[in-house]
């Protein structure tokens, strides 16, 4: 039982890391692996699997330890540079990002507070219901990651730049999230 348990886990960890890549291919089909991620962010479902955090905290690695069998190194690497760049500004948030970078414990304080600043200019912007319109709700949003993105790059050496850049890899453009039902279904012919 146990077994099948660790199973599950590494196929729901696969899941939550893959499903940033996945959610562009449209809704999770019935039984999918996004399916079984949703499944595990649950904590209801957390509770009634009996998971306790040190599993929850495994499954990032296993999942990564799971796709490195099957992917090509080549794909493995660009799958974790594709992932920094989904996360954004947070991705300095990532302990193994700023070992990467070799932050100091000044910088991750400097990255810390410019991301919770962003963060409540966020909460107001939502707040504040963008003033009615939601494309100028998210054109603020563009322009605060903008000036966020900025900001710290102001924070990083030379040296850490170039790192970040070899990290990320070649600009990727992700499908715009959509509110409400992913990807514009084609529509049916009138018979």
């Amino acid at each position: 039982m146990r077994v099948l348990g660790k199973s599950v886990l590494t196929l729901a960890a696969l899941a939550l890391l893959a499903s940033p890549a996945l959610a562009q291919f449209g809704p999770p089909r019935q039984g999918g692996p996004t399916g079984i991620l949703m499944l595990l962010q649950d904590k209801n479902v957390q509770k009634e699997l009996n998971l306790e955090e040190e599993d929850l905290a495994k499954i990032p690695d296993a999942v990564m330890a799971a796709l490195a069998k099957t992917l090509k190194p080549e794909q493995m690497k660009r799958l974790k540079q594709l992932q920094l760049q989904r996360q954004g500004n947070g991705a300095f948030t990532d302990a193994k990002v700023q070992k990467a970078l070799k932050f100091t414990s000044e910088q991750k304080e400097q990255v810390d507070t410019i991301l919770k600043d962003v963060a409540k200019e966020i909460r107001e912007i939502f707040q504040s219901g963008g003033g009615g319109d939601r494309q100028e709700a998210f054109k603020k949003m563009a322009e605060l990651n903008k000036e966020t993105t900025k900001k710290i790059q102001d924070v990083l050496t030379s040296a850490q730049k170039k790192q970040w850049k070899t990290m990320i890899g070649e600009p990727f453009k992700f499908e715009q999230f959509r509110f409400g039902g992913g990807r514009p279904r084609p529509r049916r012919e009138q018979q």
